[in-house]
């Protein structure tokens, strides 16, 4: 589950449609990604961390916030 695609996705004020056409998928595939529905692959993952200016640890959930150091 991709637990904070929407929150960092909104933070760059980006739209589900605008992540649709980064990575190539339908619109409805963005929201299952949000969702929890459908998983993104590594690729996809890679894709978002750089449009997103997040980790990805922040993006799957691992942490709860982007600025937090890991351990």
């Amino acid at each position: 589950m991709i637990n904070n695609l929407k929150k960092a996705r909104k933070k760059k004020c980006l739209t589900q449609n605008d992540i649709s056409q980064l990575l190539n998928v339908p619109q409805s595939s963005v929201s299952y990604f949000e969702n929890g529905i459908t998983k993104l692959n590594e690729d996809q993952i890679r894709q978002l961390v750089k449009v997103l200016e997040c980790s990805a640890d922040y993006l799957i959930g691992l942490i709860d916030d982007d600025n937090e150091k890991e351990r």
